[in-house]
């Protein structure tokens, strides 16, 4: 048989069923549609996920001096102090393990402040925190350029 046969008896069975070839290209096609429409939902569940973790720090580490703790002396000890991190210890710890990352540094500047532009002040204790120019890709901020927040 020639291929142009083989076509015309597949359209003449295709005619005589014609029930059966609607429905059977029906349920392919909604097989299909389920498919990718599962598949997209996964992808879209992994980025989720993914975008949670990291807003959470779980691609993250930081390395404290516990210097934010406040201890009190006991029994008439004096309070233990710790060393200050410095930033060329911390360029040092990055450069020496080289690890495929993003590095940054920030400070807790302070707890109980209060921020002035002008006439405007800030609510008495706020926390003013200084980084340098990955910590916001780092901490999982976002910036909002032009919206006015107030």
């Amino acid at each position: 048989m020639t291929l142009t046969e083989n076509i015309k008896i597949a359209f003449s069975s295709i005619g005589a069923n014609k029930t059966r070839a609607v429905l059977t290209a029906l349920i392919i096609s909604i097989g299909i549609m389920a498919l990718v429409g599962i598949l997209t939902a996964i992808d879209g569940m992994k980025v989720s996920i993914n975008k949670s973790f990291n807003n959470i720090g779980a691609n993250t580490f930081n390395i404290k001096n516990r210097g934010n703790n406040v201890r009190f002396g006991v029994s008439g000890q004096a309070q233990k102090k710790y060393k200050t991190i410095t930033q060329q210890e911390a360029e040092k710890f990055a450069a020496y393990f080289q690890f495929p990352c993003v590095f940054s540094t920030s400070i807790n500047a302070s707890f109980t402040a209060t921020a002035k532009y002008n006439s405007y002040k800030t609510e008495p204790n706020i926390m003013v925190l200084g980084g340098d120019e990955n910590y916001i890709q780092v901490a999982a901020y976002e910036l909002n350029y032009g919206r006015n927040l107030s």
